[in-house]
């Protein structure tokens, strides 16, 4: 960004000579590229724009049509202003004729006293101009590493959308060749957009350069892509401070730089990315998981999921977690999720939903799904329930039907649903219960997920009961010294002794005290179980015939089940 006329009249170097602007005040904000120390009078031939033009007016012609003929010429060659000192051929004030044709032509026009020479005073100016043309090209090496350490490590779009976003200080989006918000960032995104006419907005900026500015609206576009391979358009909108006014917006150049190294690094991040739908899964991932790390707002979320043509406000939410469970294979975990999203992306286009479906991490995906405000939504989410089902196919299962054995390839598919919403500031609370659902049904155990002798399709958070609260509970070290209070022990007997009686109470207990259930539950004879019981007693010194006991037992046998579960730990 080069100094503006502004910047310059107010520096160190002409301060002291008391500049006085007489015409042309409102072009103050143009950039001066250079500064010219001449009194020819066809200098103008030798300009190439932006240059600020110093003399003393010795050359200057008396004639009225010639002073006006001179600023027409100063004007026509884009010169951004005339400075004339005071002292050689005018010593208190310039002809009124050239102040005349200044402003005729809204040039800026400034007269100096004679304090310095003008030698001195445009070698300054220089020098202040090559500190700030150095700047911008430190600024432009440090943009270009930022982007291109970004691109090749795998940041996807939203996140290099959000740092130029922050880098500029601008509302910045990235859009589709049909003017369809992908991803968006920025401080004040309502201030910037009003996103119920952003496609007709968009489509009113036509720039003929793959990277411009458009001079009506102050927008800053550039071409995502390669050429004649485009597949994006990325926007930046004008500041706040200068939207009414484009013309005031005098960053353009250094936001220009900023928004092409951004453009370059989303066409390296699609050359790096092949898999179809990878973009719109990339936006839609970061927007769950910044929704689930509380690091967007509601309404933030609302006018994301808006862009991406997901309506929220005024609709129904549930949030949706699927996963396998934690027998899967580690290394074919990103090939799963791929699956899983793939099945949730189909449902709900059968169905006909609307849905921001992504990754959540390297086992699960979530998705938060927006309903009709009317009509009953549980016999929607279960026909989507149903539906992700039949469209999920669990690896291995191709394998099992060439040796037709199908039974032997058990559905391992889990899928987490949180309470129906009617606000979107609840989206949060509805995904995270989906997650915490799933989360516990795959690493609980089948007691988590009922007795029932058909698997449960999917799973809530208020089904889990006591285990499901054990497992989120189960890195409190108060949980765990409970554990070590009631059952330590008979644990530590069981490692001396290389015994199982821990097992052997598990079972009294879950059989009610059925000791006739209990034996065959264990595969003991009856009087086996009984001496392992009063083994059991004379350890914990207890009586295995008391309610509370019992109970309190129970409870620290499950929680050791959710201690021990190798589900990842939170931090």
């Amino acid at each position: 960004m080069f100094p503006t006329l502004k910047d310059i009249l107010a520096s160190d170097a002409i301060c002291y000579s008391a500049p006085a602007v007489l015409s042309g005040e409102d072009q103050l904000h143009r950039p001066v590229r250079w500064v010219h120390t001449s009194d020819l009078l066809d200098i103008g031939k030798l300009l190439r724009g932006n240059e600020l033009v110093l003399a003393t007016g010795i050359a200057f012609s008396d004639d009225r049509n010639g002073l006006r003929g001179y600023v027409q010429h100063l004007a026509e060659a884009g010169a951004c202003g005339l400075v004339v000192q005071l002292g050689r051929r005018y010593t208190k004030k310039i002809p009124q004729p050239l102040i005349e044709a200044a402003r005729q032509n809204s040039f800026p026009l400034v007269t100096l006293l004679p304090a310095g020479r003008f030698t001195d005073i445009a070698e300054a100016l220089n020098a202040m101009i090559c500190a700030s043309r150095l700047k911008n090209l430190e600024a432009a090496v440090a943009a270009h590493r930022t982007f291109e350490e970004m691109a090749l490590g795998g940041a996807d779009p939203a996140k290099i959308v959000r740092q130029l976003a922050a880098m500029s200080q601008s509302c910045v989006v990235l859009e589709n060749l049909a003017h369809q918000v992908i991803t968006l960032g920025g401080t004040d995104l309502e201030q910037a957009f009003a996103f119920n006419d952003w496609e007709e907005r968009s489509r009113g900026v036509r720039l003929a350069s793959r990277l411009g500015r458009d001079q009506e609206t102050g927008w800053l576009a550039a071409m995502v892509g390669t050429r004649g391979h485009d597949w994006a358009r990325l926007v930046m909108l004008p500041r706040p401070c200068v939207e009414g006014d484009p013309a005031e917006d005098t960053d353009s150049h250094a936001r220009m730089i900023l928004l092409e190294r951004g453009a370059a690094a989303l066409a390296l991040n699609k050359l790096v990315t092949t898999t179809d739908g990878a973009l719109q899964r990339h936006t839609h991932s970061a927007l769950l998981t910044r929704l689930l790390a509380h690091s967007i707002t509601t309404q933030e979320m609302v006018l994301q999921a808006s862009a991406l043509g997901i309506p929220v406000e005024g609709r129904r939410l549930v949030g949706m977690v699927l996963r396998r469970s934690k027998d899967g294979d580690p290394q074919a975990s990103d090939t799963e999720v791929r699956g899983l999203i793939e099945a949730a992306e189909s449902a709900v286009l059968r169905l006909r939903l609307k849905a921001i479906i992504g990754r959540l991490d390297e086992r699960t995906a979530g998705l938060l799904v927006a309903l009709s405000p009317t009509g009953s939504g549980g016999a929607v989410v279960e026909e989507l329930v149903t539906t992700v089902r039949q469209l999920h196919q669990p690896m291995g299962e191709g394998l099992a039907r060439r040796r037709e054995k199908p039974a032997q390839v058990p559905d391992q598919l889990i899928i987490g649903v949180g309470p129906l919403v009617d606000r979107a500031m609840d989206a949060r609370h509805t995904l995270t219960e989906a997650a915490m659902a799933a989360e516990i049904a795959a690493y609980a155990g089948p007691v988590a997920q009922g007795h029932d002798r058909m698997a449960p399709t999917h799973h809530r958070l208020h089904d889990m009961r006591l285990r499901g609260l054990l497992h989120l509970l189960r890195d409190d070290p108060r949980l765990q010294a409970y554990v070590e209070h009631e059952i330590g022990l008979l644990l530590n007997y069981d490692t001396r002794h290389g015994t199982h009686l821990i097992t052997a109470l598990a079972a009294y207990l879950d059989q009610g005290r059925n000791k006739t259930a209990a034996a065959e539950a264990a595969q003991l004879s009856r009087p086996s179980l009984y001496e392992r019981l009063a083994r059991i007693e004379r350890i914990l010194g207890v009586d295995l015939t008391n309610r509370q006991t019992c109970l309190s037992l129970q409870v620290a046998i499950q929680a050791l089940h959710a201690i021990r579960s190798d589900a990842p730990r939170s931090g």
